[in-house]
């Protein structure tokens, strides 16, 4: 578990795994249909932030691109 999610309740930290994907389904439809090189480009990007990112982040993104691409 991320430290920094010890004192959230499972609610907060569902929400804080969840926002990512939410965000990347908005930014990459339209006309009601999910692009599928934006969803591929997302993708990505998630995996990518694992080992780009602040290094107090890489936790977050690490715990975030585990289940990334199945719940986009």
């Amino acid at each position: 578990m991320i430290k920094q999610f010890e004192k959230l309740s499972n609610e907060e930290r569902d929400l804080l795994l969840e926002a990512p994907v939410l965000i990347s389904v908005l930014a990459s439809s339209s006309f009601n249909k999910i692009n599928k090189l934006q969803k591929a480009d997302a993708i990505k990007l998630s995996h990518v932030k694992t080992f780009t990112a602040t290094p107090l982040l890489i936790p977050y993104y690490t715990e975030l691109s585990r289940n990334f691409e199945k719940k986009i």
